[in-house]
């Protein structure tokens, strides 16, 4: 694998992962009534579905990990 394909796998998993972070801590401190929370949570989803998709159309036969990593 490339090492700009792994940039990208990176990015795209850090950025979802701090937004599902921040997401969690919102609905903990319950901030304006969950409004930004639930758009934050739905951004993360968006994200995170975005990148399974990516990760699916590269080619991890030779490395699976990455998949099985990505969907835990």
């Amino acid at each position: 694998m490339s090492r700009s394909t792994l940039f990208i796998w990176w990015m795209a998993f850090s950025v979802s992962f701090i937004f599902w972070v921040s997401h969690h801590i919102m609905v903990s401190n319950h901030q304006n009534k969950y409004e930004y929370s639930k758009k934050i949570g739905k951004k993360s989803e968006v994200l995170i579905i975005k990148h399974l998709f990516a990760v699916e159309r590269l080619d991890l036969d030779h490395d699976t990990t990455l998949l099985s990593l990505t969907l835990l």
